[in-house]
């Protein structure tokens, strides 16, 4: 080949590469600016990522302070309750003192009634005849306390006469009970009891007391504690 063909021929080689290699060196800018985008973005995902841990991670910590804030008042709230609970408690057991106290008093002043033996033997008579009533037996027995025996039998005697006034003529035999006597520690009174001892009126003094302690309770809590009278 010539030297005047070989020289087109080398300059078209040149052309070609040129181009190629330029066709080279847009690639390669086109994959450096793909690759300079996507660290960029990379960065921009890892930065919004972060900022989302991060604000997760603070919504967590404010969920849990609140939850904690929420219990420490609902522990406040059970601790007040408790006390209030415990105080009111105290309060009634204190109230519920002074009652039995107030019944421990009655009793004591009841039972210093008893020394007067005219007075006491009439009481006695009272509560025989109540049974007597209340019974309408042909004979009874009486139960009392054994130092109240001989007084007993005097007053069964009286009830005896008074029972059959009152009833138009009706008889009952009454029966003072010798050997079994009721507490030593009872204020006093009478057991009146029928038909084998099976059916009893319970006349002593202890029941009385109990009874009209009882009755008198609403009245009682009113004026020892009339804050409550409204309520109790």
């Amino acid at each position: 080949m010539s030297t005047a063909t070989r020289q087109p021929q080398r300059f078209a080689d040149n052309t070609q590469n040129d181009k190629i290699q330029q066709m080279i060196m847009f690639i390669l800018s086109e994959a450096r600016e793909k690759a300079s985008e996507l660290e960029v973005q990379a960065d921009q995902d890892a930065s919004i990522e972060k900022l989302n841990l991060i604000e997760s991670a603070k919504k967590k910590i404010r969920s849990d302070y609140e939850k904690k804030e929420k219990q420490v008042e609902v522990d406040k709230k059970i601790a007040h309750s408790n006390e209030v609970k415990d105080a009111r408690l105290h309060i009634l057991k204190l109230k519920d003192q002074i009652l039995r106290d107030t019944l421990k008093d009655a009793t004591k002043q009841v039972r210093s009634l008893t020394s007067d033996k005219q007075k006491y033997t009439e009481v006695v008579k009272k509560l025989i005849l109540q049974g007597l009533i209340r019974l309408t037996e042909d004979t009874v027995n009486v139960f009392c306390k054994e130092s109240d025996y001989q007084l007993a039998s005097s007053a069964a005697k009286e009830a005896e006469k008074e029972y059959s006034n009152l009833t138009g003529g009706l008889r009952c035999k009454v029966t003072v009970v010798q050997g079994s006597y009721l507490d030593k520690d009872s204020v006093g009174g009478v057991v009146v009891a029928a038909n084998g001892d099976r059916i009893k009126v319970n006349n002593t003094l202890d029941q009385r007391l109990q009874l009209i302690f009882e009755q008198k309770l609403p009245e009682l809590r009113g004026l020892l504690f009339p804050k409550d009278a409204g309520v109790l």
